[in-house]
């Protein structure tokens, strides 16, 4: 896992480019007041985010969870998902949905295939 940088970035056909991110935990902000124990409990657990970010022409993002044996080969697939336009259903994950900002707020959906 690389601190703060894309595990892989992508260019999809209509031209968005997609980031995708591997990490433990939610991001900080959203757990301002997390206790020690909770934070070594998070970093204990054995499950992965896998999120895939675009930002331009708006925000976009999907979420998928894994564990440290399948990362390498979902962050893969979600990478060749992402070329073809899709939202990839790699073996090893279970997607958690999609969130889009329309106007000011964001949209949550959770797509099934």
């Amino acid at each position: 896992m690389r601190f703060l940088r894309p595990a892989r970035k992508v260019t999809d056909p209509d031209g968005r480019v997609w980031e995708v991110y591997v990490s433990r935990l939610e991001t900080m902000w959203r757990f301002p007041r997390m206790s020690a124990l909770l934070q070594r409990t998070v970093l204990r657990s054995r499950q992965l985010r896998v999120e895939a970010v675009t930002f331009h022409p708006w925000p976009e993002s999907h979420l998928w969870l894994t564990t440290k044996d399948h990362v390498a080969r979902v962050v893969e697939q979600i990478a060749v998902g992402l070329l073809a336009g899709e939202v990839a259903r790699p073996l090893g994950a279970e997607f958690k949905g999609s969130r889009e900002r329309v106007a000011m707020s964001f949209r949550a959906s959770n797509r099934s295939g």
